[in-house]
């Protein structure tokens, strides 16, 4: 096993709940805001073809300050691999193969391939950042190479569908959300879960 895959397991639901409570008040958070109108879009968005799919992450990017400008081209016509990109993105399929063909139409960042993934689909996937990342490995790290390793997005992800699975723990996880966000009932599972590793005390104190 890694040492992230060690430090992500050792992350505890106290640790989450703690990070959650500890969140700042974001209400009037104009990000949190526009997230969920974002989602609202992407909901009613056709999800079939490369145009979809290219609409949406120019979305995703105008969400995050980093240009989009690093995608391979030459699957735009492959009309075979769009279909079944949508087909496992529907599915919430961790299939590596997948994810990296996503990857290299998504400016070849797992980070941004993670948040195209958490709008078509946000109750299986989450967002996958640098912060993210420091709260997992609890350092501080504006950018490493390594975080945007497939491997690692798919074991953070998993680590949050297993942590979904206690309903006892994401109710009170929920309760402690609903006073700091707007909307918060439309945020997936997995999303309230991201918001605890975004918000780590590490990301907002540090």
């Amino acid at each position: 096993m890694s040492n992230f895959n060690k430090t992500l397991q050792q992350y505890s639901k106290d640790e989450i709940l703690h990070n959650a409570i500890n969140a700042p008040d974001l209400r009037d958070d104009i990000v949190c805001r526009h997230y969920a109108y974002l989602l609202e879009f992407a909901k009613n968005n056709p999800k079939n073809t490369i145009t979809d799919l290219i609409g949406l992450i120019h979305m995703c990017y105008g969400w995050m300050p980093t240009m989009y400008d690093n995608s391979d081209i030459s699957l735009y016509n492959d009309k075979t691999l769009i279909t079944d990109l949508w087909d496992n993105i529907k599915n919430g399929s961790l299939e590596k193969k997948i994810i990296e063909k996503l990857k290299t139409i998504a400016n070849d960042s797992i980070i941004g391939g993670s948040k195209l993934l958490h709008f078509c689909n946000p109750e299986m996937y989450a967002i996958y950042d640098s912060r993210v990342y420091s709260s997992i490995k609890r350092k501080k790290i504006k950018y490493n190479v390594i975080m945007n390793d497939i491997e690692k997005y798919c074991s953070y992800i998993v680590k949050l569908k297993e942590l979904k699975e206690d309903k006892s723990f994401i109710f009170s996880l929920r309760n402690i959300l609903k006073e700091k966000i707007h909307s918060i009932n439309n945020y997936s599972d997995l999303r309230c879960l991201e918001i605890c590793f975004f918000y780590d005390r590490l990301n907002v104190n540090g």
